[in-house]
């Protein structure tokens, strides 16, 4: 190889890695804090512009200094201690399930020798489209019984999802307990036909569920209670559009958030109407499609002894463009939403503030890749204590919301102009010249 050609090479070889600067970045805005005289921790909070501008994982955000230099950072979201709760299964020896005449069933059952009390009772059963009393007594010690606890379990497969197997239980000391699972009164069925009128059903159907034949596959016994959690603070990310569309033939509702990349993790429907039970499905743009990232129920009860008001669905944090929220109808009627909100975790930027130094974020790069950030200096301030102090970030310079004024339009956006343009130039070429030769005529004359 000639040595005229290598020189390029060693050259290039030399050169020190692409360091990024502000103008490589499509949002640039300026950070403001107080005067420092020693080094400290200081946090920002992200807010919608900086993720409708940056991607997930935010590869492409960068912290400047003054000289231009790149600041290490940590981004996280705000947690906060909450009371998490939790259930778990107490070992309990079952014994046989007798079935009776009138197909009743009692059950006797033991907790073994080592369980904790147990404060909720399941009947367990494969069947849909039911409703059944329960009564439970208990004794400490075989010998001396105590009514602890009656209640009802039910299915209600029509009404989208609406079941419940668990009867709760007192505070108790019990080791013993007698189950009796037995048709419900038609006195005490009551609530259960107004809720199957509110679904616009045949008071007849809920006769037909209390008669239904019963089957027991199982009888467990729960400890349920709270323990401590860390969960991110949430707030509202209000979408800039959301388009809402009713599909009549699919029995479905569609809603459409343009979320613009913020962290979503759950919404919440708004709807006057009562007594109804709903699948809503989250989706999010992949590819051509939407992928389902979860399926919950939004229910809103106003028979008092199945009262709900369950209208959020959460999912797992997502950062899309888009959102695609679907609410399936299934054979009853359409219902009435008032609104949809989007809410998600809030996120912070920490780093180190030097005294007298003045900070730039940057954001938005589709080449950028991840900055090797070494922020074990900020972890170990924060492990010891260490509490940032808050900067301002400045509001962008332009909305992220709206159109961007300096980007040129799609052709197409202008044929419709161009357009009428053409026809009000060719009209107004006919009409000058019919006027002029309206002029000649009455010269001749």
């Amino acid at each position: 190889m000639k040595p005229n050609v290598l020189i390029p090479i060693f050259l290039l070889a030399g050169l020190p890695a692409w360091a990024a600067v502000p103008a490589d970045f499509a949002q640039v805005r300026d950070v403001s804090g107080p005067d420092r005289r020693a080094p400290a921790l200081a946090e920002i909070r992200l807010d919608a512009a900086v993720f409708a501008a940056t991607r997930p994982g935010f590869p492409d955000l960068r912290l400047f200094d003054g000289a231009y230099r790149e600041v290490p950072f940590l981004v996280e979201p705000l947690v906060e201690p909450r009371e998490r709760g939790v259930r778990q299964p107490v070992a309990a020896r079952v014994g046989e399930i007798r079935e009776l005449a009138g197909n009743r069933f009692e059950v006797r059952c033991d907790l073994e020798p080592d369980a904790p009390a147990a404060n909720a009772v399941e009947i367990r059963t494969p069947l849909r489209d039911f409703i059944r009393a329960v009564r439970i007594v208990g004794s400490a010690d075989g010998q001396f019984w105590q009514p602890l606890a009656e209640g009802i379990i039910y299915d209600y497969a029509r009404f989208l999802e609406f079941r419940r197997t668990i009867v709760p239980l007192p505070a108790n000391e019990c080791r013993a307990f007698q189950i009796e699972i037995t048709a419900m009164a038609a006195d005490r069925a009551e609530p259960f036909v107004r809720l199957v009128e509110a679904d616009d059903q045949k008071p007849e159907l809920a006769e037909e569920l209390r008669r239904a034949p019963f089957q027991v596959g199982g009888i467990g016994f729960w400890q349920s209670g709270s323990v401590p959690s860390v969960e991110p603070v949430l707030q509202e990310w209000t979408p800039a559009g959301i388009q809402s569309s009713r599909d009549r033939a699919a029995r479905t509702t569609e809603f459409i958030l343009d979320a613009r990349r913020a962290p979503l993790s759950q919404v919440e429907f708004a709807s006057r109407q009562p007594d109804f039970n709903r699948l809503a499905t989250v989706q999010v743009p992949d590819g051509d499609r939407w992928r389902t990232v979860a399926d919950g129920v939004i229910s809103r009860i106003s028979v008092p002894e199945f009262a709900t008001n369950a209208m959020v669905v959460r999912f797992p944090e997502q950062r899309a463009d888009r959102l695609r929220v679907v609410v399936q109808h299934a054979n009853a009627s359409a219902v009435k939403f008032s609104g949809i909100r989007a809410f998600g975790p809030s996120y912070r930027l920490i780093w180190i503030a030097e005294p007298g130094a003045r900070y730039r974020l940057a954001g938005g790069n589709d080449l950028a890749e991840a900055a090797g950030n070494d922020n074990a200096a900020i972890r170990a301030a924060l492990a010891n204590g260490n509490v940032p102090e808050p900067w301002q970030l400045a509001p962008p310079p332009v909305d992220p919301l709206a159109p961007d004024p300096g980007a040129r339009r799609p052709f197409s956006d202008y044929v419709p102009g161009g357009i009428l343009l053409g026809f009000s130039a060719v009209a107004w070429f006919f009409f000058a010249r019919a006027r002029k030769k309206n002029k000649a005529a009455r010269a001749v004359r």
